[in-house]
């Protein structure tokens, strides 16, 4: 779960799942890479990333906001993103 400072917004108190931030995937992967602490990243993030790439409008099918596992962490980090 995740809170969020939105730009011209009040302080929102609410917690929004990874899943909901698969279209700004650059910024989830920035933030774990400054935070390499933290729990997660998500599993998808890296196909959140492909399909912002490719310019997809939809990738509804990627909704996932389950943490990596383990071995794709590790991976994930090695790369630095």
């Amino acid at each position: 779960m995740y809170r969020v400072k939105w730009e011209g917004a009040d302080e929102d108190p609410e917690e929004y799942p990874a899943g909901n931030f698969k279209y700004c995937p650059h910024k989830v992967r920035d933030f774990y890479l400054a935070n390499p602490t933290r729990p997660g990243p998500p599993a998808k993030l890296l196909e959140w990333l492909e399909a912002w790439e490719k310019g997809l409008d939809s990738y509804e099918e990627l909704d996932n906001s389950k943490a990596m596992d383990r071995s794709s962490r590790a991976s994930f980090f090695r790369r630095g993103g």
